[in-house]
């Protein structure tokens, strides 16, 4: 049995790499920027508690095209928390979407049995959960932190919608997070102060005192 050194076997990587690197570059790749990757959770306007809100995360950009331009998305890993505002997103149980994980993701923080989980990030970009006292994430209202985080794994070779190629060459993945804050609002129910209350059937009890009068007139 031949037994390859260690040091060969990092050699024939090196290798393999740099003609796909050199192969890559002559179709127009470079490396990326780190500081073009960013997340974008989104701005919302107040909601009614009980209706749905979809996140939107098309705000979020790699090398300046947002993400929702981007076609394959296979390098690249998203979750959506909430928490109560003031409380850590980064807790258990406040994860409510996971896509495009190719991992056990039982072992993501803050995963749950009520966690949807994708293999698709597009998926994941515009995302639609319910509000009210069924809802897991949302069961009151008053003020909660949404955080996007973001992961481009590295080592990669990522296409761009001007049909460049940009390489991540960095080492383990990079993780972008970003928060917003989503105010739930009870719609109170329209009452009638009492003092407007009589006055609305103050007219009807004039009505109904005259004509018992005309009726006793009648008798006598």
């Amino acid at each position: 049995m031949i037994r390859i050194s260690t040091l060969a076997k990092n050699s024939l990587a090196l290798l393999g790499l740099i003609i796909l690197s050199s192969t890559l570059s002559a179709q127009g790749s470079r490396p990326v920027t780190p500081g073009n990757f960013s997340s974008d959770p989104g701005i919302y306007d107040p909601v009614s508690f009980g209706d749905d809100i979809t996140f939107n995360g098309c705000g979020s950009s790699f090398e300046n095209f947002s993400l929702c331009e981007i076609n394959d998305l296979s390098d690249f890993a998203l979750a959506w928390r909430v928490a109560p505002e003031g409380q850590d997103p980064l807790a258990q149980g406040t994860t409510v979407a996971l896509f495009g994980l190719d991992i056990d993701v039982t072992s993501v923080n803050g995963f749950t049995a009520n966690t949807t989980f994708g293999t698709d990030v597009a998926d994941g970009l515009n995302f639609t959960i319910n509000s009210g006292a069924s809802s897991v994430f949302f069961p009151t209202p008053g003020n909660y932190t949404l955080q996007l985080s973001l992961l481009a794994r590295g080592r990669r070779f990522i296409q761009l919608p001007d049909d460049s190629f940009v390489n991540t060459f960095f080492s383990g993945t990079l993780v972008r997070r970003a928060e917003t804050i989503i105010s739930f609002d009870r719609n109170a129910p329209i009452t009638v102060p009492e003092p407007l209350g009589f006055l609305v059937i103050l007219p009807a009890m004039y009505f109904i005192v005259r004509r018992q009068r005309k009726l006793a007139l009648k008798q006598i």
